[in-house]
């Protein structure tokens, strides 16, 4: 492929062509859900907008406004329809004070983190009594938000079918006449404010109703010719003449210019066969969000206008009258799909929301949390797993919408067993801050069911689930991980039993889950199968390779062992009389090596991307229960340097500097690899390297040509090339680093060159701490270039935490993005970075634990074995008040001598009195604010504490104030050289009046 500019542009140009018009869903721009309450178990607001988010959906519709899900919509980026109830019209139509209190209630305290784009003034009220009132209703909310300074919020109605007097064929829809002159206004109003017209259209009911003169196939998507032909227009499908009956009817009363969107259209799965089913309702749904041809993408009657569409609805509600509208829901209400019609398009197939990923932490050169969770997003996957809490991780995860599972450490179980106060405070501490976190799961140990401390899991998990219940929180699900060490057989799987010694706690265990509805995630490594007996497991089942059953067990044929493995759990639940609780995969995975043959890339490689591929297309359940998919967690996202043995260190996706181990994920977050390619991403708006550029860089060679994708509303392109020369690559390395955009504060890739002599550490210590700093990071101040080399502590809240006290400092001082200033230079610090040579010899020193009344010493390594085994309960350090006090007078008293120093430097002759600066000049200075002060008296020198005539025969001085706080001062301290800003208010003059006397 001809790699010059011109070429690439017009690729570029192609694909922003493809995003453009073919949109993904029927409108191109939106497709929401309606999100409704009429039932009693329900999701929490922050897991329903975190499976809004996880799904990329677009917008949500509520009936009327929820505070709760208000706030777990902020920060969310999704669209957002809501209206006040149908019984409170009235009152905003014939009061502009109930119109400007509904504003002031729940839109201006949301307006600047929640997307509300559509106010909704009655849900089918058309025909009924209420309907006079929406005009005017409209009118008074549209002012309360100019009155408010309010833009770019729509406000509207929603009208059914039956405000319609005749939909067939389309062209001949008017509106039923009593409405005609209330919408005629109505629709004057919408056109006046660039307003939709919000209708509901449900072919369902249609078709339901008329099936001899009704197809399913036209009701559903599923005709490929036209059905209906309408004069020059030709229709496949009922809801895009539906849609363009409102259409024509608009156009009869002279508003054809107001767009139509559509405010609910579903299909129910159930209450009424044949016409209700999965199958139906998969089809319809899958037929509106499909971009399969023109045909729907626009209506017959507006092609050039697309139509957005709120589908009907999130949740099955079982407080709704009569089974047809309870099972309306694409979901179950514990968020498991009812059918399969969110997938999200990735490289590897077609992705749904029970992927995840494991992230372990046994590493001292891991990403930054705010990277690793970078990556996450762009592999795409809809959950991580942590093996305890990362608060860094967690604050990092806010508002993400992955779908999280947390737990304990295993030392901690038997306290919070015994102490249902401990348990509270974990909760507090861990869970209940982190509002736009959707905690999923909590998991109360892992692998520990067989030892000491399992018989203190169902405890525990009890208090996990009281405390959770007292903060709020009755929705996250409580839950247990066990291996299948845990099963006394396993072969064939209806023969899964658990161990006789175990079998009384795991049915005391599984009792709590059936009572919840919470899983029981299970650890399976068919990796560990095979390694143990490969004589009579083959690599072709152990992997996702073999074509033909392996295993038949009755009824049930096994072509892998991941489902063999999931089933012997599923018989040895029935077994103890729980066959209903899922069994969810908590880790599995396959090492790359460490135990040749039986690990390498191929092997892992094949393992991971056929399970994906089966999580992903197809029956995602097992043989034993082929409907029930399983939230599986990979095992894991990075190699851990400081696992034991070289297997368990190399399960990883990606090494530490975030290059992929293997092409699992299909995406480049690596310059270079070791068979000479290097994949490389740019977001369209980041690529802008000139010709000349470019031609640097050849001759190179497009191996797999390009590839677009979309994430993030912005088009990827993806290059494979080969560099012959390696100053190419560094050359393209290099101009990456200028074109991307660098994390403001966190480890980050920088024109800084990398420490690499020893002479450059040696002997440092930890500004904070003031020791050997464990897991160090350089910090990059402005002084680099000039030889100051800051190393801090970079470990966790369990060792000395120094960086993110250091960070929490100043984000306690500041609002908005605090500036961070080096505490050997006071320059600002740009972000740091990790030097691994430095970091591996600073991890080689000792230094004290930082646990009050421990005097362990060692170094990083025996340093964390001391504090699991000594202070397994430890939680981050408090800042004493008094030491804290200290320090701030110690900084405040460096600033003072830094801003004299500047003086006395550039001022010869002056003198410094406590807070006060006398300097020699030969005329009156002073400062423009006080221009207008009146120095006409000299009363404040009438006592004669000061006589500068008599002290400085005749010379005049000018006395400056150092006021330590003032904002001008605290402005000056991060750059004390220019003392001229702290001191700009401060100046006095001398008196005009009285020669050189000067006015203290």
């Amino acid at each position: 492929m001809d790699s010059n500019p011109t070429g690439l542009a017009v690729v570029i140009f192609m694909l922003l062509s493809i995003q453009i018009f073919c949109p993904a869903g029927v409108a191109g721009d939106i497709t929401g859900v309606c999100y409704g309450r009429n039932g009693n178990n329900l999701p929490t607001p922050a897991d329903t907008v975190a499976l809004y988010k996880t799904n990329n959906i677009d917008a949500i519709r509520m009936y009327e406004p929820f505070a709760d899900m208000l706030e777990a919509l902020r920060g969310s980026g999704l669209s957002v329809a809501f209206g006040p109830r149908n019984e409170e019209i009235q009152s905003l139509a014939q009061d502009p004070a109930a119109a400007t209190n509904f504003v002031a209630t729940w839109i201006m305290p949301y307006q600047n983190d929640v997307a509300i784009k559509w106010i909704t003034i009655g849900n089918e009220v058309f025909p009924g009594d209420i309907a006079p009132f929406v005009a005017a209703a409209i009118r008074n909310v549209n002012a309360a938000l100019t009155n408010f300074g309010v833009t770019g919020i729509s406000v509207t109605t929603v009208l059914a079918m039956n405000a319609l007097t005749n939909s067939y064929p389309p062209s001949a829809a008017t509106f039923l006449p009593d409405l005609t002159e209330i919408m005629t206004e109505i629709s004057s109003i919408l056109s006046e404010t660039n307003s939709p017209l919000m209708t509901n259209i449900y072919p369902y009911f249609a078709y339901a109703s008329d099936p001899y003169h009704i197809s399913l196939d036209y009701a559903s998507f599923k005709s490929d010719t036209p059905v209906v032909i309408d004069g020059d227009l030709k229709y496949n499908n009922m809801f895009e003449a539906m849609v363009d009956g409102f259409n024509a009817a608009l156009e009869k009363i002279n508003a054809g210019n107001v767009v139509v969107m559509v405010a609910e259209s579903g299909w129910p799965t159930e209450g009424n066969p044949p016409y209700t089913s999965v199958d139906n309702a998969k089809a319809y749904n899958l037929g509106i969000r499909t971009c399969g041809g023109s045909e729907r993408k626009r209506t017959p009657r507006r092609p050039e206008t697309p139509v957005d569409v709120f589908l009907f609805a999130m949740f099955r509600e079982n407080q709704k009258d009569g089974p047809v509208e309870q099972s309306f829901g694409i979901f179950a209400p514990d968020m498991t799909p009812v059918y399969d019609l969110f997938s999200r398009l990735t490289a590897a197939g077609n992705m749904n929301p029970f992927v995840g990923v494991c992230d372990g932490r046994n590493g001292d050169n891991l990403p930054p949390p705010a990277q690793i969770v970078s990556l996450y997003k762009k592999i795409n996957v809809a959950g991580i797993r942590l093996y305890e809490p990362v608060p860094d991780l967690i604050v990092s995860l806010q508002g993400t919408g992955l779908l999280v599972a947390i737990g304990p450490r295993n030392e901690e179980i038997k306290t919070l067993a015994e102490h249902y106060e401990f348990a509270l405070n974990w909760v507090k501490t861990f869970i209940a801050p982190y509002k736009n976190v959707a905690f999923s799961w909590i998991t109360v140990g892992n692998e520990v069911i067989e030892g000491e401390i399992g018989r203190y899991v169902p405890q525990a998990m009890k208090n996990i689930k009281a405390a959770l219940t007292e903060i709020g929180n009755s929705k996250t699900h409580v839950t247990t991980v066990i291996s299948t060490a845990s099963l006394a057989n396993s072969y064939p799987p209806s023969a899964g039993v658990f161990k006789p010694t175990i079998t009384e706690l795991i049915t005391e265990i599984v009792s709590i889950l059936s009572s919840t509805d919470s899983p029981l995630m299970v650890n399976v490594y068919p990796y560990f199968a095979y390694a143990s007996d490969p004589s009579h497991v083959t690599l072709e089942y152990a992997t996702f390779r073999s074509t033909s059953p392996v295993v038949t067990d009755g009824k049930y044929q096994y072509t892998n062992i991941f489902d063999a493995s999931l089933d012997a759990f599923n018989a040895a639940l029935e077994k103890i009389n729980h066959g209903s609780v899922k069994v969810y995969v908590a880790e599995t995975g396959w090492p790359t090596r460490g135990n040749v043959p039986y690990t390498s890339v191929e092997n892992a490689r094949a393992y991971n991307q056929g399970l994906l591929k089966k999580l992903t297309t197809g029956n995602k359940g097992t043989p034993r229960r082929p409907n029930v998919p399983v939230m599986t967690f990979f095992f894991e996202m990075f190699n851990e340097d400081l696992k034991e043995g070289d297997v368990e260190k190399s399960f990883g996706f990606f090494n530490p500097d975030m290059a992929p181990v293997y092409d699992m994920w299909n995406i480049n977050v690596s310059s270079y690899n070791k068979e000479g390619y290097s994949w490389v991403i740019w977001t369209i708006s980041e690529l802008s390297l000139p010709a000349g550029d470019l031609l640097r860089l050849t001759p190179v060679r497009f191996a797999k040509g390009l590839r677009s994708s979309s994430f993030g509303r912005e088009i990827y392109l993806r290059f494979s090339i080969r560099f012959p020369f390696k100053r190419d690559l560094r050359f393209l390395v290099d101009r990456m680093g200028k074109i991307k955009k660098a994390n403001q504060r966190g480890h980050i890739a920088t024109p800084y060159p990398s420490p690499c002599c020893k002479k450059e550490w040696a002997g440092s210590t930890c500004p904070v701490c003031l020791e050997s700093p464990h897991n160090a990071v350089l910090l990059l101040c402005s002084s680099y270039h000039k030889g100051c080399r800051p190393y801090m502590c970079a470990t966790s809240s369990r060792f000395a935490n120094c960086l993110d006290q250091y960070r929490k400092s100043y984000s306690n001082e500041n609002s908005g993005q605090p500036e961070l200033l080096c505490p050997l230079c006071r320059g600002q610090v740009k972000g740091w970075t990790v030097v691994k040579d430095a970091r591996m010899h600073f991890n080689s020193k000792r230094r004290t634990c930082m646990q009050d009344n421990c005097s362990f010493l060692g170094n990083f390594r025996k340093l964390k074995k001391h504090m699991k085994e000594k202070h397994p309960h430890a939680c981050p350090r408090a800042i004493d008040p008094a030491l804290e006090t200290k320090w701030k007078r110690l900084e405040r008293e460096r600033d003072r001598r830094d801003v004299i120093s500047t003086i006395m430097s550039s001022t010869p002759g002056a003198v410094v009195l406590g807070d006060y600066v006398i300097e020699p000049h030969n005329r009156a200075v002073y400062d423009e604010e006080d221009e207008e002060e009146d120095y006409s008296s000299d009363d404040s020198l009438s006592n004669g504490i000061l006589d500068l005539e008599s002290s400085w025969q005749g010379q005049s001085h000018h006395i400056r104030f150092l006021d330590m706080e003032s904002s001008d001062f605290a402005s000056s301290s991060s750059s004390p050289a220019s003392p001229s800003r702290s001191l700009h208010r401060l100046l006095f003059p001398r008196n005009q009046r009285g020669g050189n006397r000067g006015a203290v």
